[in-house]
């Protein structure tokens, strides 16, 4: 039987290393990716208050934007 854990090392930090480098230089490329994070947190935000689970609000887009700007690293 196979153990579903890896003895390879995660991939995730030097990709998050290369992100955040990336990010913080700027490119078209980051600008896309960022817009892409960004839609997507605006739909998942959307399909929650549409479920009920999250209160809408006038400005929660504005809201949603800026968290996730933030979570990114930006201050």
């Amino acid at each position: 039987m196979s153990s579903s854990s890896s003895t390879q090392p995660s991939l995730a930090p030097p990709l998050m290393a290369y992100t955040a480098r990336t990010l913080a230089e700027g490119s078209e490329h980051a600008d896309a990716l960022v817009d892409a994070l960004i839609e997507a947190a605006l739909v998942y935000t959307r399909e929650g208050v549409e479920a009920e689970v999250i209160l809408d609000h006038p400005r929660l887009d504005d809201f949603i934007k800026v968290l996730t700007i933030w979570q990114l690293g930006s201050r």
